[in-house]
C-alpha cells in the first residue's frame, strides 16, 4: 500500500512588502504620519478570511476562472456574474442619485403627485395692449411693448435638481420649514399657502399660484360680464362647467416643490398649514444631457457643417422633457401568447396590467 503524505495547511496570505513600503513613501511625501506595521496588515488579512471564488458561475472551478475575494463579497455575490454583481453595487452606491419609478407600495404618493399636476401658463398678456394708449401700474402710460423668448427653458429645467432616490412620506414636524430653507429637507411639501394683502399689488401682473379648479361659465361673478355674455351668445354650443388652469393668490393642500417653495418664502408668502412632506434626495442626473445638447447647438451656430447635428440634438433635448412628463399609465401594449411559460414571464414584469384568457385556449 503506497505511503500517503500528510497534507499541511498552506500559509495565510501575506501583505505585499512592496505595497507596504509604497504606503510609507506616500505619507512621507505628503508629510503625513505613518504608524502602521506589516504584522497588523497580515493580521487583517487573516481575520477577513479571503477565499477563492469563481469568476463565471456557469463554469466549474478551473484554472483561469478563479479569483481571490473576501468572504463578504463572496457571499454577497452568490450565483451572480461579476458583471451583474458590479451593476448591482453601482446601483446601491448611487441610490440617492438615481430617479426611481414609483411602485405600488407608494401608490398614495403617486396619486397625490398626479392630482397636483397643474400645468403652466402658456402666455401671460392682457387681451389688448396698445402703445401710448394702454395704462399699466397705477395709470402709467405704456410706451413700449416688448416680447421675450426663453431659449431651451424646458432643457434648463431638466438640468436642475431632481427628486432622486426612493421617495418617502414624512409627517409634519417642528422646524420643517427651517430645514427646507437650509436645504436639509428636499422634495414636495403639501401645505396651505397664501399671499399677504400688502403683496397682492406686487403679484398682480402674474399671480404666484397656478392650480386647476372647476369654472362655471354660467356664473357671471366668476368669469366676468364679458366672457359671460360671450358664452351665452353661443347658444347650444356654450361651454359647460369644467376644470381650468387659473392663477391665484392662495393654494389649499397643494403639493409644492421645495426649490419653488423657497422662492415663495423669500418673496414674503405665508404658509398657514403643513400636512406632510414627500422627501427625496437632491441631485442633477440630467445635467450632462443638458450640457451635451446645449454645446451641440452652440457648435451648430458656429459651424454650418454641424447644423444638422445641432437640429438633431435639439430634438433629443425636447423629447427628453416630454418623455419625462409622459403618463405611461395611459400607454398599454396588447400581446398574444400561446405558451404558459411566456405568459408567466409577462405576468412577472413590473409593468404588467391584466391578462384575459381567450376561449378555447
Amino acid at each position: 500500500m503506497p505511503h500517503m503524505m500528510k497534507r499541511e495547511d498552506g500559509d495565510s496570505f501575506e501583505f505585499p512588502i512592496d505595497r507596504f513600503n509604497g504606503y510609507k513613501r506616500q505619507d512621507a511625501k505628503a508629510n503625513r504620519e505613518f504608524d502602521m506595521t506589516i504584522a497588523h496588515l497580515n493580521s487583517l488579512l487573516k481575520e477577513q478570511g479571503y477565499r477563492s471564488d469563481r469568476i463565471d458561475n456557469n463554469i466549474g472551478h478551473i484554472d483561469g476562472n478563479i479569483m481571490m475575494s473576501c468572504i463578504d463579497c463572496n457571499c454577497a455575490r452568490k450565483d451572480m456574474s461579476p458583471k451583474a454583481f458590479n451593476y448591482q453595487k453601482i446601483l446601491d452606491a448611487n441610490a440617492d442619485k438615481l430617479v426611481f419609478s414609483i411602485d405600488s407600495e407608494q401608490s398614495d404618493m403617486y396619486r397625490k403627485m398626479k392630482a397636483n399636476i397643474a400645468g403652466g401658463p402658456s402666455i401671460i398678456l392682457n387681451r389688448f395692449a396698445k402703445r401710448s394708449e394702454t395704462t399699466i401700474r397705477g395709470g402709467k402710460l405704456c410706451k413700449k411693448i416688448v416680447g421675450y423668448d426663453a431659449n431651451a427653458l424646458y432643457l434648463w429645467a431638466l438640468g436642475n435638481d431632481m427628486p432622486c432616490g426612493r421617495l418617502t412620506s414624512i409627517e409634519m414636524y417642528p422646524g420643517i420649514i427651517e430645514d427646507i430653507k437650509t436645504d436639509n429637507a428636499f422634495g414636495f411639501l403639501e401645505c396651505d399657502i397664501r399671499t399677504p394683502e400688502h403683496l397682492k399689488d406686487y403679484f398682480s401682473e402674474m399671480t404666484p399660484i397656478f392650480k386647476n379648479v372647476l369654472i362655471d361659465c354660467n356664473d357671471k361673478s366668476i368669469v366676468g360680464s364679458h366672457m359671460y355674455d360671450y358664452n351665452q351668445s353661443r347658444g347650444a354650443s356654450r361651454s359647460k362647467p369644467a376644470r381650468k388652469l387659473i392663477g391665484s393668490y392662495f393654494g389649499e393642500k397643494i403639493l409644492t416643490y421645495t426649490p419653488l417653495l423657497k422662492w415663495y418664502l423669500a418673496h414674503g408668502m405665508d404658509i398657514t398649514r403643513i400636512y406632510s412632506l414627500i422627501k427625496a434626495s437632491s441631485h442633477k442626473p440630467f445635467k450632462p444631457l443638458m450640457e451635451a445638447v446645449s454645446n451641440a447647438r452652440r457648435e451648430g451656430d458656429a459651424d454650418k457643417d454641424k447644423a444638422m447635428i445641432a437640429e438633431m440634438m435639439k430634438l433629443v433635448g425636447n423629447s427628453a422633457f416630454g418623455r419625462s412628463g409622459m403618463d405611461k399609465s395611459k400607454h398599454k401594449e396588447v400581446r398574444y401568447e400561446s405558451t404558459s411559460s411566456s405568459v408567466r414571464k409577462i405576468i412577472e414584469r413590473q409593468n404588467f396590467h391584466d391578462v384575459e384568457e381567450l376561449s378555447g385556449s
